[in-house]
């Protein structure tokens, strides 16, 4: 089961004959994710109960169309209650929206969050949104999927086979690599889509016998206090209310057949700061941590002491046809600023695919310095690898 943690484009696999054991068996992760997605007792309604059982979620003014809210609109909401609340103290001046992006630099974005930029494709319409509900979610998995999945197969170059081998090919190998790249799609697409719900926090409009926060504020204190009132319901974790209160960003415009149609998206949420790839699903997080600390001798990294919550930037996403437009990096710049005005924290940490060169080299002139610290266990694999970058924000 994967999580798309990485910034970078899809990336093809390229052979020269069907498809090989192995890639196959590379599924099997995701046909179980496909499984459990449609056996869940989390659908729409259960899943909101879930989402806020520990009796406080994020407070937002009513939406229209797919409940996404404009950032701007959210943000000045949120920031008029920071200033005014005990989290003032450690964060810093929380500006309005319109003033605050013109600092940040961040030129392809207006004041009110719209994209300015003029390319062939015409980015007239595009806006930056708030996702509140899991409603709002498909087009970003559809995005996430185009721009992190690298499950698809195509067919070398064909030019020097004989006439028999082309036959063959085109009878049996590309029926059967078509079928193949549609159930990874598929299942992908459920992987992506459950594991944004599991993790994104419903905000609602009708609030009743909860705490109200707007819809930026922290549900967890850089101090690991959790801002919920008390509850009869099962008491959560810090870290179990983290895993679930993932802000998803999205630039978006609604097309001319009403659909939602995704351009960018970008996610924080507050993670341990162990280094670990989290994966879709939290619960898998919160298992691996588990058996590693009943079984320490699989962590070859023998740092005992319990790792705190910090900010944590990721699922990064630009479409191809917008790249190269300073999208990434104004997106980038707003969940600095939503970490450090509205949270109160002092860093923002990432993981970054060393191979991946657009993103590191962003992330690296953007001042993350990776701190060199893995999530070495014994069936980490090549993912020891993976950079793990941090930001000192203030």
């Amino acid at each position: 089961m994967l999580c798309y943690v990485l910034s970078g484009s899809r990336q093809h696999i390229k052979l020269a004959m069907a498809t090989t054991p192995h890639r196959i068996v590379a599924l099997l992760p995701r046909a179980i994710a496909l499984i459990l997605a449609f056996s869940s007792k989390h659908h729409a309604n259960s899943f909101t109960m879930h989402q806020t059982q520990f009796g406080c979620h994020r407070y937002c003014p009513k939406s229209s169309g797919l409940h996404l809210l404009p950032l701007s609109e959210v943000w000045d909401i949120s920031a008029e209650w920071n200033n005014s609340s005990d989290i003032r103290s450690k964060a810093s001046s929380c500006e309005p929206f319109s003033k605050m992006v013109p600092k940040l630099g961040c030129k392809s974005l207006d004041s009110d969050g719209a994209l300015i930029a003029s390319t062939p494709e015409d980015p007239s319409g595009y806006k930056l949104y708030l996702a509140t509900n899991i409603d709002d979610l498909p087009s970003i998995a559809h995005l996430t999927l185009e721009v992190f999945d690298a499950t698809a197969i195509t067919l070398s170059c064909t030019s020097d086979w004989s006439a028999f081998e082309k036959a063959v090919v085109g009878a049996v190998v590309e029926p059967a690599i078509s079928m193949y790249n549609s159930y990874a799609n598929a299942v992908g697409y459920i992987e992506v889509l459950s594991g944004l719900r599991r993790r994104m926090l419903v905000i609602k409009d009708d609030i009743t016998e909860v705490k109200q926060l707007p819809g930026l504020s922290p549900l967890v204190s850089p101090n690991g206090s959790i801002s919920a009132s008390s509850s009869t319901q099962k008491r959560l974790t810090s870290e179990e209310i983290a895993a679930t209160s993932s802000l998803i960003l999205i630039l978006a415009r609604m097309t001319e057949d009403n659909n939602l149609q995704a351009a960018a998206s970008v996610e924080i949420r507050l993670q341990p700061t162990d280094a670990k790839i989290p994966f879709s699903q939290p619960w898998l997080d919160n298992l691996e941590r588990k058996l590693v600390h009943l079984f320490p001798f699989v962590n070859k990294n023998k740092d005992s002491t319990k790792p705190p919550l910090r900010p944590y930037l990721c699922n990064l996403c630009v479409s191809e046809s917008l790249r190269n437009l300073g999208i990434g990096r104004a997106l980038c710049r707003i969940v600095e600023a939503i970490a450090s005005q509205h949270w109160g924290y002092d860093h923002l940490y990432l993981h970054v695919d060393p191979d991946n060169d657009g993103a590191r080299i962003l992330y690296e002139k953007e001042g993350y310095e990776d701190v060199g610290k893995r999530w070495s266990v014994l069936w980490a694999g090549g993912s020891d690898t993976i950079g793990y970058y941090m930001k000192k924000l203030r």
